[in-house]
C-alpha cells in the first residue's frame, strides 16, 4: 500500500469514527439544545404568563380610565346642565331685579313731583284739594298751572270767627239784631242752648 492508499483509508476510518461519534455527539447536543429549549420554554412560558397578566391590567386600568372618563363627561353635562340652570336664575332674577328696579323709580318720581305740587300749590297759596289740578312736569311748568289756577280761584282769608263759634257767649252778651254792626263785626243773634 502506498501512503497516499494509507492516508485515504485513514481519512475513511476517521470519517466513519466521526459518524459513529457524531450520532452520539448529536445526542447529547440533542439533550443540551431540549434542555436549554425546555429552560427557554419555561422562561418564555413565565414571560408569557407575565406579559398576559401585564397586558390584563392594562386592559383593567384602561377599562378604568375609560369608566372614569365616562363619569366624568356626565359630571361635565350635568355641571353644564346645572351650569345653565344657574345661568337662566341668574338672568330671571336680574330681570325681576330690573323690573323692580323700574317700579321703585317710578314710585319715587311720582312722589317727588306730588311733593313738588304741593310746594307750588303753598307757595301760592292754592288750598290742598286744588294741588291734583296743578299740570306739568317741572317746577315751572307747575308755577304756570298754578299762577293761571289762582286767578280763577278767589281765595278767602280765613273766618276767625268760625274759631269761636264753638264757644259758648257768657250771659251778659246782649242778643244783637240781624244786620247790625258792634265796632265794625256783624254778630248774629244768639240764644243760650
Amino acid at each position: 500500500m502506498s501512503d497516499s492508499e494509507d492516508q485515504v483509508s485513514n481519512q475513511n476510518q476517521d470519517d466513519q469514527t466521526d459518524d459513529q461519534q457524531d450520532p452520539s455527539q448529536e445526542d447529547d447536543q440533542r439533550e443540551s439544545e431540549e434542555t436549554i429549549s425546555a429552560a427557554e420554554a419555561a422562561k418564555l412560558r413565565k414571560e408569557l404568563a407575565d406579559t398576559r397578566k401585564e397586558a390584563a391590567k392594562h386592559r383593567t386600568d384602561l377599562r378604568k380610565v375609560q369608566a372614569d372618563a365616562a363619569k366624568a363627561e356626565q359630571d361635565k353635562a350635568k355641571e353644564q346642565g346645572n351650569f345653565e340652570k344657574l345661568y337662566e336664575t341668574a338672568q330671571t332674577t336680574i330681570t325681576e331685579r330690573d323690573d323692580r328696579i323700574a317700579e321703585l323709580e317710578g314710585q319715587i318720581k311720582t312722589a317727588e313731583h306730588t311733593s313738588l305740587r304741593v310746594q307750588v300749590a303753598q307757595k301760592h297759596k292754592l288750598p290742598a284739594d286744588l294741588t291734583d289740578l296743578l299740570q306739568g312736569d317741572d317746577e315751572a311748568a307747575l308755577e304756570a298751572s298754578a299762577k293761571v289756577l289762582a286767578k280763577h280761584i278767589r281765595i278767602e282769608a280765613p273766618d276767625t270767627e268760625a274759631g269761636r263759634a264753638g264757644r259758648r257767649q257768657s250771659q251778659e252778651t246782649k242778643p244783637v239784631a240781624p244786620g247790625k254792626t258792634v265796632d265794625g263785626i256783624q254778630k248774629v243773634a244768639w240764644t243760650p242752648a
